[in-house]
């Protein structure tokens, strides 16, 4: 159940040992000595009989930061940095899993960045963090905090980029009543989803998962791809970036199946972790999950080849299913009843094994420094779960980072994983040749 980042990123002076000494220095001093402000990074979490909680303890930063040399005769060298990426997202985390977060840094010889197409001095760095602690949103607020050069307001950025608020202030009574009525509304809810509403049963299946994962990460290096999406935005109206990259990834599946000589479902199921609320800046040290989950069918086969037929198709599914006790009640779990609840219950009562596909959006962050060394590219993953297939989106620096991650079993020929990443990024260019072109008038569509 963690969150893993990777972090690739270009050290000024090519000093490693000093590098990762100046990072275990930081985090003595402004978190381990600061338990109080940090309760949760400073404790162990536990469960009995699937109830969570977390006991005080003692952390070192030798404990929560580890190096990986790679050498030429050790079994990391034939490995990617997706492999390792993809690897260690699966791992328990240090003292059997009771840790809440940790950092890995990797030191490796020039001949192994040379493979893997980094220059002498980009280091990675991967970092994960039990999802009980924080969602997506409090990691890279956590990060930006702990080791930007400059001082970034990252709640306000990403506020800003999404365009919400952050919840508003109750009286302390009404507080009371409000989390009441969640209490008593959310397993009622998560129940009557579980065994009545049935339309959640009519997506494709996924087959039995092997939870061995294999990760392609790809970046937009011009940065011309989030200007597309705002301009293909601009073109069609009323559309979500979420939506839009939603359509592209519909068209990368649908494109798999084609190329793979097998029928293509109309729609799978996803799920997707939906911002309902944000953080105050204020609030950025208690490391909160203000989240939500989504449960939508995604199309991908249809008779359309238009990406304006296939938009609307997602936004049909898409706005049909916000409804605000869906919203609420799963939001409810994950801010408050994961930490007591067993958590593998909202996980039965889910039926995560019909959910083929995990897609996360984190919200834009401005171009980053760790004492003057360059963050180069930040990518994500969220906690496997039963799925087949994960797409996560990060905007860092006005260019777009994609990971796909999926699992052995659900893809029939793994060869063509990272084709369906670049999928991505080329659905997007198409889709803005298809808004601009002269084949919306072949197509009879009007999106001005």
């Amino acid at each position: 159940m963690a969150i893993t980042v990777m972090i690739i990123l270009s050290l000024k002076n090519n000093d490693f040992p000093t590098f990762v000494e100046a990072i275990k220095n930081r985090i003595t001093t402004e978190i381990l000595s600061k338990s109080k402000a940090f309760p949760k990074l400073t404790s162990t979490f536990h469960r009995v009989l699937g109830y969570g909680y977390f006991l005080k303890t003692t952390l070192k930063a030798e404990e929560l930061v580890s190096t990986i040399k790679i050498e030429k005769n050790n079994e990391y060298y034939a490995k990617t940095h997706d492999e390792i990426f993809a690897e260690f997202s699966t791992r328990d985390l240090p003292r059997k899993n009771t840790v809440t977060w940790e950092m890995i840094i990797i030191d490796a010889p020039a001949s192994w960045k040379l493979k893997e197409n980094f220059t002498e001095n980009q280091v990675v760095m991967i970092v994960r963090m039990h999802h009980g602690v924080g969602d997506g949103i409090a990691v890279t607020n956590l990060l930006v905090k702990l080791l930007s050069s400059e001082p970034i307001d990252f709640i306000k950025h990403a506020a800003e980029s999404m365009k919400k608020r952050p919840a508003p202030k109750r009286l302390p009574i009404s507080e009371h009543l409000y989390q009441l009525h969640l209490f008593l509304l959310t397993p009622g809810y998560i129940l009557w989803n579980k065994l009545v509403n049935k339309s959640r049963k009519k997506a494709f299946k996924s087959p039995a998962v092997s939870r061995k994962r294999a990760f392609y990460t790809g970046s937009d290096l011009d940065g011309s791809l989030v200007q597309t999406v705002k301009r293909i935005k601009g073109k069609v109206g009323d559309s979500a970036f979420l939506e839009i990259m939603l359509t592209a990834v519909s068209k990368s599946l649908n494109n798999y199946f084609d190329k793979t000589n097998q029928r293509a479902p109309d729609k799978i199921l996803q799920l997707v972790p939906f911002m309902a609320t944000m953080p105050s800046s204020a609030e950025d040290s208690k490391l909160l999950n203000t989240f939500s989950l989504l449960h939508f069918p995604l199309p991908v086969a249809l008779k359309s080849d238009s990406f304006v037929s296939r938009l609307n198709k997602v936004k049909e599914y898409s706005r049909y299913s916000r409804n605000l006790i869906d919203i609420q009640a799963r939001q409810f779990f994950w801010n408050y009843l994961n930490q007591i609840l067993p958590v593998h219950l909202y996980f039965l009562l889910e039926n995560f094994d019909n959910t083929i596909i995990i897609v996360s959006n984190i919200p834009g962050c401005p171009k980053l420094s760790i004492w003057d060394n360059e963050v180069d590219h930040v990518y994500f993953v969220p906690p496997q779960l039963n799925t087949g297939i994960v797409y996560t989106f990060f905007t860092y620096d006005d260019k777009l980072q994609i990971c796909v991650g999926f699992d052995e079993n659900v893809l029939k020929f793994v060869e063509h994983s990272s084709k369906i990443a670049q999928d991505v990024f080329g659905a997007i260019k198409d889709f803005d040749e298809e808004v601009n072109g002269e084949k919306m008038k072949i197509l009879g569509l009007n999106v001005s």
